[in-house]
């Protein structure tokens, strides 16, 4: 008698629906940053944009990626500052 045997799909990871994607601006972002980093001694950048282009996610992203890199958001006299990100898709401390 005939029997069906089922095989196991392979198990391949497509990219994270909710991750972070590296757009034409996150990329901008980024060599910005990077040139930043590139300066020997302290070093500051001010990244400004339109509402929703990804600015936050690329610099929480760049956080996580970088122990030294330290977000600092300042609106209408309010600032709110996260140190580095305690892992890849871990909270920021």
């Amino acid at each position: 008698m005939p029997q069906i045997v089922q095989l196991e799909k392979p198990k391949v990871r497509g990219p994270d629906p909710y991750g972070f994607i590296r757009t034409e601006t996150a990329q901008d972002i980024l060599r910005s940053l990077a040139l930043v980093q590139s300066i020997d001694g302290p070093a500051i950048t001010m990244i400004s944009g339109a509402p929703g282009i990804g600015k936050t996610e690329t610099l929480l992203d760049h956080c996580r990626e970088n122990e030294e890199a330290i977000y600092v958001a300042i609106a209408a006299g309010a600032i709110s500052v996260r140190p580095r990100a305690v892992g890849r898709g871990g909270n920021l401390a």
